[in-house]
């Protein structure tokens, strides 16, 4: 991800979609998905036309989803 992208958003603390896709490693449509199926957090509207997901929210699941992995693999 670029740096400087990643400064950008992370003065509001918030991720766009674009950031999560490279993040995370998976589709669009996979976030879409998880946030409908209730598996990641909720986008928060900033307009109209535009979402963010705020960094501690989605930091937060990722350390819930590294503990799940572990639990798994014990």
């Amino acid at each position: 991800m670029q740096k400087e992208k990643l400064e950008h958003h992370g003065k509001f603390g918030l991720y766009r979609i674009d950031d999560l896709v490279e993040l995370l490693r998976v589709g669009r449509s996979t976030i879409y998905l998880w946030v409908k199926e209730g598996r990641f957090p909720k986008p928060v509207k900033l307009s109209r036309r535009v979402s963010g997901w705020l960094r501690s929210d989605v930091h937060a699941w990722l350390e819930a989803r590294k503990e799940e992995i572990k639990e798994e693999n014990a």
